[in-house]
């Protein structure tokens, strides 16, 4: 009964949009920051990398999430709280409450004109460092609400994730001028596929409004006329996100296999998500169906979006 009325009060402070919430507090240390399940890893790489050392942490999950314990001064919140493109929120300790620091839901991105993207800007984020996408590559996102490509477009030119909040932290415009760096030039092509015409053209003025339109080229085209538009080896990487409602493979599934083996440069990768109900038999049928094509699997992980459980499934051009 006790775990009971905590959980309630919990969830009555979120949607009460309270500056302050309930997690199990750790007098070892002062900060808290939270991300979905995961490949958390790449969280961890992320926060050492920005802060420039090793942190001392401790690591649990709740809900579906991941909480990390650290030791953080106010500068380096603010640095993350700047560049982290993979932490949904930052606390801080003050007497026996965790206060959102600055900011709630970092993952929110204000450019978008009407939000269409199914995926959280922080997961995407994961994976667009797994994959290690960089400059002097052909990036193709297959039936993509933009989820993938802006994003891409936002960390290959070092936007700062929070770009488009600013005024809501103008008190610290002499640390944003700090950390904003923009890359004006990139050598990259990223390719944005979708059939839906209207979709496209909102994906397009969304990327107009995140900076990205000039490295993103948009097509409107059905995944089975992929071949025509596109070079055989020419692809360095390729992602996509399917929900799917049951584990047989259908016509578009195929397809993207098919057109993985053909478009991608050998060690190419194809990155696959994938939302489903059982992912078991799922990826068993994919490792069946690809031993007709070049194509190996290499491994998968659980992620989460919005509290649900994804896979990714990542395939290598052989």
């Amino acid at each position: 009964m006790i775990i009971l009325k905590i959980l309630i009060f919990d969830l009555l402070m979120e949607l009460c949009n309270f500056p302050f919430i309930i997690y199990s507090m750790n007098n070892n240390y002062n900060t808290l920051l939270i991300t979905e399940k995961g490949l958390e890893n790449i969280t961890i790489k992320e926060i050492e990398k920005i802060l420039n050392r090793n942190i001392d942490y401790n690591i649990i999950e709740k809900k579906n999430k991941i909480l990390i314990y650290t030791n953080l001064d106010f500068e380096e919140r603010l640095n993350l709280l700047f560049n982290s493109r993979t932490i949904d929120n930052i606390l801080y300790k003050e007497k026996d409450k965790y206060k959102y620091f600055l900011l709630k839901n970092l993952y929110e991105r204000s450019y978008q004109l009407k939000k269409i993207e199914k995926l959280k800007s922080t997961l995407v984020n994961k994976i667009i460092y797994y994959s290690n996408i960089w400059e002097n590559e052909e990036v193709l996102n297959i039936m993509d609400d933009g989820s993938f490509s802006i994003e891409q477009g936002i960390y290959i030119k070092n936007i700062l994730p929070i770009f488009w909040r600013r005024k809501e932290i103008s008190e610290y415009m002499d640390y944003f001028e700090k950390y904003m760096n923009i890359k004006k030039k990139v050598n990259i092509k990223i390719y944005c596929v979708n059939k839906d015409k209207n979709k496209l053209l909102l994906i397009e003025r969304n990327s107009e409004n995140a900076l990205v339109n000039d490295i993103i080229f948009f097509r409107r085209l059905d995944i089975e006329w992929l071949d025509l538009k596109f070079k055989e080896g020419s692809i360095d990487k390729i992602f996509t996100f399917r929900i799917k409602k049951d584990s047989e493979l259908n016509i578009k599934d195929k397809y993207i296999f098919y057109h993985s083996d053909k478009l991608l440069k050998n060690n190419g990768k194809l990155y696959l998500l994938l939302y489903n109900y059982d992912y078991k038999k799922i990826l068993d049928n994919i490792k069946n169906y690809i031993k007709k094509y070049s194509l190996l699997y290499v491994d998968s992980f659980y992620l989460y979006n919005y509290n649900k459980r994804l896979l990714l499934i990542i395939l290598e051009k052989i």
